[in-house]
């Protein structure tokens, strides 16, 4: 995914003008195809003694990063409601919860990929007030701070870039209302 990204970026800006469109768009067909082949925790870990608790929420936030970026659905058709709230759940798991300390950086990419998301959704609220926490704890003051985090993950600034200074608007809303900048 990082791959096509980079072409992806490469391509718009001007820098790959030699690739065909049908080698992009070969590359795309392959990038979705494994990403979306990639079996659910329950099925790849069927033994919740062994699982890696970040698994599902990792691989629900690449579907969602792919949705916006690598295989664009209109927002009308996008499974969005139905992703946003298998990701809360995870999120909110308590196997999940214990991994917010040790993988803070991954945890706020997945945070902003739900967030992106849930846009419109009765969870957007929990999205910005989980971001609002986390950025807080791991001293994230501006929008710049969580930036630079994100751009380590998989981040398409042309594609992601307002919707996260809407998440981050939306924090400072959150945070002023409680009293806490």
């Amino acid at each position: 995914m990082t791959d096509y990204t980079l072409v992806i970026d490469d391509y718009a800006q001007g820098r790959l003008m030699h690739l065909s469109m049908t080698a992009i768009i070969d590359q795309r067909n392959g990038t979705q195809h494994a990403l979306m082949s990639l079996p659910s925790a329950s099925t790849y870990i069927p033994d919740p003694r062994i699982s890696e608790p970040l698994y599902e929420a990792c691989r629900l936030a690449a579907i969602i990063y792919s949705i916006i970026v690598i295989f664009p659905f209109p927002a009308c058709t996008a499974p969005f409601p139905e992703l946003v709230t298998l990701l809360k759940k995870e999120l909110e798991s308590e196997s999940v919860r214990r991994d917010w300390q040790r993988a803070g950086e991954l945890i706020l990419w997945i945070l902003f990929m739900g967030g992106i998301a849930s846009l419109g959704l009765g969870e957007r609220r929990w999205y910005v007030e989980a971001v609002a926490g986390l950025a807080g704890r791991m001293g994230i003051i501006n929008y710049d701070g969580a930036r630079e985090i994100l751009q380590n993950f998989l981040w398409l600034g042309s594609t992601s870039e307002g919707d996260a200074l809407r998440i981050w608007s939306e924090v400072l809303t959150y945070q002023r209302e409680r009293g806490l900048i």
